[in-house]
This record gives structure tokens, C-alpha cells and sequence, in this order.
């Protein structure tokens, strides 16, 4: 097994996790990781991909190796995207997407020290069918030794014109996936909100899963658990009245970036960043808090966020100084995320000039002016190229209660100096060690098939 290393920083690390992973080969990034945090898996086409992680000021950092892909028609290698899709009690849901030439995408589940296993371990989810589309209606739920995952789907029935909810469930104990027919509880008894629902993110909380659409509500399964039952019952959770709710019509080209749904101390919370009037006012910071048992929201006081104020301070901890510009429209601080296991500290990021910050910002107040204070700060590699949030896990608390034993280093291995445009030798194994994985991959793709065989008719003929 490949392994790597990097020296860890003296404090612990905010319960964040970058949301893609780093290529292992990726200059500004050096691929050194605790050997300890590094398990490997194989894809659908047989290729083995290691996950790991390395620790750095403000988040975990998720690393993948071998995410290049050979081109079949001979082009130059394709690369492969790694996302973290959610997290719960130490696993971390990952996706593993190879965006062109129909390359099968793969879910894996990463865990440490968890689910009775020591160590870094990961799985690869076995493939479904119909092949899940969003990776946002996708979430993870662990119980003490096992996990399950849940992929939320909508259909129109042709025969009835109406829209149709399936609940496609995984769970690690049986290794295979289910289908349950779901059936929608809405406080009005109107359907109308399945229409156009876009599930944003999955929230595990409990026993259960939680279907966030930015713009409609939230869906709640009671019964996911529940595996001697053949349907699924969701509840509907309207959002809060006074919340200013996304447009629809930009919000499948901008996500949301000025509040988010969460879960923090055991409780589902809603924040919201509400800009006050006036050059460089800031915002109101509202906070709501969801009721499971009568599925009503509960607003809590609110705090205010001078951007004078931390602009000031942001400046004091920056050593480049010159490099933070004033706050405006375009660069205000966005993106709130609730801590995991401290109800006060909420995280925002700040972009502007192809550089982004990450801000632990502590909503606790001794006075009665309700001003957030700038507790720390960050750098946030690459958010400009992604533009997505770090994503809350508590599984840095798992990584932190390594040994001192486990944190060996070692050198990465050696990487081949053949240029990748062409196919290396030693990487026709990895297509045809397993006949059987590469003939069900085919069988599955009959256009690839005859793309191939067009393909090769055309090939000039050697004399």
C-alpha cells in the first residue's frame, strides 16, 4: 500500500474538511500525508485510487492518487474529480467522477477507527441501477458497526401523470441496495413542492436523514432505519417564515451563499447572513432551530457581523496585509457553516483576487451589543477554482486520537517518468487484471462498444 507524510501543525484542526480532494501530484500541494489516514480501494474499471488525509491550519485536506485516466481513443490522460458528499460519526461519503467519455462514477466510504475496524479502511459501493444522477440527493448514515446510504430519487408515472418518490438504500451489514417506495406527509396535504425540488445537500442527524432544497423545505425520513418495511415516509419541513429564499431562476447557476442548513450540538439549525444598510454596515446573523417533534422552527436571538470590525481584525492576523480589499457585493464574507461540536462558532469565507480565508467567527456574547467577534483565520486553498464550502465532520476528532506509533513517515513512492500521453506498459494490468469487471463494464456500455469497433474500421491498413 502506498503511503505518505507530513508533519502535523501543534494545534487541532477545525472540524472541516475540504470538500475535493487534492491530486497526489499536484505542485502546490506535495503529496506527503500521515501513512496512517491512507486506505485504497479499486474503481469499476479496476483501477486502484488511495485516499488520505493531511492536517493543515483551519481544515483536513482530502488527497487522491491515480486519478488519471487512460483515454481510449488515444487522447491525453483524463482526469478524475474526488468529492466529499457527506460525513457522519467518522465515515466520509466520497464520489469519484470521471467528467468525459462515459466513464462509470464511484461512491466510496472512508472510515477511521470505526464500524469495528482499526484503522484507515475504505469501501467501494457496489454499482446501482438507475445510476444515481445527483450527487446532492445522496447522504450517509452510520449506526455502531455499520452504515447505510440513501439516494432519494423522483419519477413521473406515465400512466398516472403523477410524480413519484423512491428511496434507494445501501446498507453495509446485507452489502446490496433496496428500493422503497416513498410516501410524502405534507402539513397542507398538497404535493405541489415535489415539483422542481432540488435536494442542495443531505444532513445526517440521529437515526435519520434530512433533504435540504434551498428554496422548498426540507424532507425527513423517520423510518430509513427501518428495514422490514417496503416504504419510506418523508415529512415535510417548511422554512422558516421570514427567510429570504434563493430565486429560482439563478439558483441552478449560483448556489447559495448566504445561509445553510446544519447540524451543531445535536441540534438542526438554520443560519442566515442578512445584510444591513450602509457602506460596510455588515449583517445580521439569524439563527433558527428546528423542532423534530412538532416540525416547527424556533428562531433564536440574533447577532450582528461588522465588517469594519473584521475587516480590522482579518488585517492584524494577515502578514500580507495589502492583500485583503475592502468588503463589497461581490467579496462579503458568505458561505455559513455551523461547527459540529460548538453552538456558538460559525465559519465564513472570504474570496477576492484569486485568494480566499476561511473565518472562525465566535456568535458568543458577554454584552448586550450581540457583535461577532473574528476568532481566528485561515488560508482556504482552492476555493476560486470550486467555489464550495468546507464541508463539517467530526471526523477530525477520530484522526486527532492517533498514537504517536501511527504517525510514522515515510517517503511517497516513486512515479514513473513516461509521459502519460502514452499508455505505459505497466498500466495495461490494471484493465486487464479482473476479465470479469472489464466484460460487465462493456456489457453494460453497448455504445462504447460499437464506438470502439468504428473506431478501429477506420484505422489505416499496415502493408
Amino acid at each position: 500500500m502506498c503511503v505518505h507524510a507530513m508533519t502535523l501543525e501543534a494545534h487541532d484542526p477545525w472540524p472541516l474538511i475540504h470538500p475535493v480532494a487534492i491530486a497526489a501530484d499536484d505542485p502546490e500541494h506535495p503529496a506527503l500525508a500521515d501513512k496512517s489516514t491512507t486506505a485504497a480501494a479499486y474503481t469499476t474499471i479496476g483501477r486502484e485510487v488511495e485516499f488520505w488525509f493531511t492536517v493543515s491550519k483551519g481544515m483536513w485536506l482530502l488527497h487522491a492518487s491515480n486519478l488519471e485516466t487512460l483515454d481510449p481513443y488515444g487522447g491525453d490522460p483524463i482526469r478524475s474529480l474526488v468529492e466529499v458528499i457527506c460525513a457522519h460519526r467518522g465515515l466520509v461519503l466520497l464520489r469519484l467522477h470521471t467528467p468525459h467519455r462515459n466513464f462509470p462514477t464511484d461512491y466510496f466510504v472512508y472510515g477511521y477507527n470505526t464500524c469495528g475496524r482499526k484503522g484507515p479502511w475504505v469501501d467501494k459501493l457496489p454499482e446501482i441501477e438507475p445510476l444515481i444522477r445527483s450527487t446532492s440527493s445522496i447522504g450517509l448514515l452510520r449506526r455502531t458497526n455499520h452504515y447505510v446510504v440513501a439516494n432519494l430519487l423522483q419519477e413521473l408515472n406515465p400512466k398516472t401523470g403523477q410524480l413519484e418518490m423512491f428511496l434507494d438504500c445501501y446498507s453495509s451489514k446485507n452489502n446490496k441496495w433496496s428500493r422503497r417506495q416513498g410516501t410524502l406527509i405534507s402539513p397542507d396535504g398538497k404535493e405541489e413542492c415535489l415539483w422542481g425540488w432540488q435536494t442542495d445537500r443531505v444532513i445526517p442527524f440521529n437515526k435519520t436523514l434530512l433533504w435540504v432544497d434551498l428554496s422548498r423545505g426540507i424532507l425527513l425520513c423517520r423510518s430509513l432505519l427501518d428495514d422490514s418495511s417496503s416504504h419510506a415516509k418523508f415529512h415535510v419541513v417548511p422554512h422558516p417564515s421570514g427567510l429570504l429564499l434563493p430565486d429560482d431562476g439563478l439558483r441552478w447557476e449560483h448556489p447559495q451563499p448566504f445561509w445553510s442548513v446544519g447540524c451543531s450540538k445535536g441540534k438542526v439549525k438554520l443560519v442566515s447572513l442578512r445584510s444591513l444598510q450602509g457602506a460596510d454596515a455588515g449583517a445580521e446573523v439569524l439563527t433558527w432551530v428546528l423542532d423534530l417533534d412538532q416540525l416547527e422552527w424556533r428562531e433564536e436571538p440574533s447577532t450582528s457581523l461588522n465588517y469594519t470590525r473584521l475587516r480590522a481584525d482579518m488585517k492584524s492576523k494577515l502578514q500580507r496585509q495589502n492583500s485583503l480589499p475592502p468588503f463589497d457585493q461581490d467579496n462579503s464574507p458568505c458561505y455559513p457553516v455551523m461547527s459540529t461540536d460548538q453552538r456558538d462558532i460559525l465559519y465564513l469565507t472570504v474570496a477576492a483576487q484569486n485568494m480566499a480565508w476561511l473565518l472562525r467567527i465566535d456568535m458568543h456574547t458577554l454584552d448586550d451589543k450581540h457583535i461577532c467577534t473574528l476568532e481566528d483565520i485561515a488560508n482556504y486553498p482552492r476555493f476560486c477554482e470550486h467555489l464550495n464550502p468546507p464541508y463539517p465532520s467530526d471526523l477530525p476528532k477520530y484522526l486527532n486520537n492517533r498514537s504517536e506509533g501511527d504517525r510514522q513517515l515515510r517517503r511517497p513512492p516513486r512515479r514513473s517518468k513516461r509521459k502519460l500521453s502514452k499508455q505505459p506498459e505497466g498500466e495495461v494490468r490494471y484493465s486487464l487484471q479482473d476479465s470479469r469487471v472489464l466484460l460487465k463494464f462493456l456489457r453494460e456500455r453497448p455504445r462504447v462498444v460499437i464506438l470502439l469497433i468504428v473506431f478501429i474500421l477506420q484505422l489505416p491498413t499496415v502493408t
